[in-house]
């Protein structure tokens, strides 16, 4: 198939002017000579260079001439695609490849969404502008169509995260995996310095030295949140509030 193409329009073209064609011809070679005017080759170093074909009533480019043959049929009356099922005729192949679909089952046009299918594209295309509600498979909430597919993307995020292999939660940061973990073990690294008793997150400590009456609490000026000296002293530290 390369080899005749090459020969058509690299070869002939070089001794176009020594060929007499006639209407009982070749066709190959009356494809040269029809499109001799508009097919040349140049030298450019070892390169040859081929201008593209041009349609002479749009001026629409093309690479190959058996693609211009096929678009000036749009501008002719002339349908030679015939349906061997219902004689309806077409300009172009693909349309006609298209239109046998209607007469069979197959429908090659599937929902991404849905596990609907249809024959044709332009079937599809309605059916995704429906504003129907779908549910969505991993919550089960409903959503419009075209908000489903934007839904489907928190759930991507989620996978992406880091889980605890203990109880599948998800984390977006290790080290907040690492202090969740520590809920499901026995390690209780957080201690009161008042009672020694122990705790496996400092929020809890907190919460527990509390129960300490004798415990002062100040106030942060800046968030009106209450603090034990301990803990305004290393706010201090980091320069976050100022007394």
């Amino acid at each position: 198939m390369y080899l005749s193409y090459y020969f058509v329009l690299y070869v002939l073209p070089l001794c176009i002017s020594q060929i007499t064609v006639s209407n009982e011809g070749n066709e190959a070679i009356q494809a040269v000579a029809r499109y001799n005017n508009e097919i040349r080759t140049v030298a450019n170093g070892r390169k040859a260079i081929k201008k593209w074909c041009e349609c002479k009533v749009c001026n629409k480019p093309f690479k190959w001439p058996c693609d211009l043959e096929r678009h000036e049929l749009k501008h002719r009356n002339e349908r030679p695609f015939k349906c061997h099922v219902c004689n309806k005729t077409f300009k172009e192949f693909r349309v006609l490849k298209m239109h046998h679909l209607t007469h069979g089952n197959e429908r090659p046009f599937k929902c991404a969404m849905c596990d609907k299918a249809f024959k044709q594209r332009r079937y599809l295309k309605e059916h995704m502008k429906e504003d129907n509600t779908l549910e969505c498979y991993i919550c089960k909430k409903e959503f419009k169509r075209h908000c489903l597919k934007e839904h489907m993307k928190a759930h991507m995020v989620i996978e992406m995260m880091l889980k605890c292999n203990i109880c599948g939660k998800a984390f977006e940061y290790s080290s907040r995996l690492q202090r969740h973990k520590l809920i499901h073990g026995n390690e209780r690294p957080f201690e009161c310095h008042m009672c020694n008793k122990t705790f496996k997150v400092s929020q809890n400590l907190k919460m527990h030295i509390l129960t300490h009456g004798n415990v002062q609490l100040l106030e942060c000026k800046v968030c009106s949140r209450n603090f034990t000296q301990k803990g305004i002293e290393a706010l201090l530290k980091v320069n976050v509030i100022s007394l």
